[in-house]
């Protein structure tokens, strides 16, 4: 979870007048990536087509196949996914990128223009019945599918999102309820 160091404490001494503050105790900021707990963290804001896609927390940076990069993405640089095959980015087999104790949670900002589709935007499959995606599917909505063991859940909110325009997406499963949200 995101952990709040923007509190301000105030120490008062009691007295029969209006309280003062003796001392004010003033939180060091952190930055937000260090507040976080996750295990990677792509922005997929390189500025050239082949380079390597940089995983921030540094455990487990990518190798893009037939992607380019634009320069007007949600926050400067993007990757592009032009929605045919074979445009992905490998993160290759990093035991780290599997739900930790059945519990899991992906973010992703993305932009969709092709609702007759299924587009990805993260996922990771091995063979059998484990991993996960977040994509979109032939009707223009968010699909989530994740897989553990024998047990598949699946969600397809109903907000439309292949609209050219910049959405947010979450999955997440805490070990019983699986759970998407889009842009909020």
């Amino acid at each position: 979870g995101i952990k709040d160091g923007s509190e301000t404490n105030y120490v008062y001494v009691p007295a029969v007048t209006t309280p003062t503050p003796t001392s004010i105790l003033t939180p060091t900021p952190t930055p937000l990536l260090a507040q976080i707990s996750n295990i990677s963290y792509w922005k997929l804001d390189e500025t050239t087509n082949n380079a390597t896609v940089v995983d921030e927390r540094g455990n487990s940076s990518g190798t893009p196949k037939n992607t380019t990069v634009t320069s007007s993405g949600k926050i400067g640089y993007a990757r592009v996914f032009g929605g045919g095959t074979g445009q992905y980015v490998d993160m290759g087999d990093n035991p780290s990128q599997k739900p930790a104790g059945n519990k899991i949670s992906i973010s992703a900002w993305f932009k969709c223009n092709n609702a007759n589709a299924y587009q990805g935007i993260v996922g990771k499959y091995k063979t059998g019945n484990t991993g996960y995606a977040l994509q979109t599917n032939n009707q223009g909505k968010v699909h989530a599918i994740l897989a553990i063991g024998n047990t598949q859940r699946k969600i397809t909110p109903s907000n439309a999102v292949c609209d050219s325009a910049w959405h947010h997406a979450v999955m997440a499963y805490d070990g019983s309820a699986f759970k998407v949200y889009i842009d909020g």
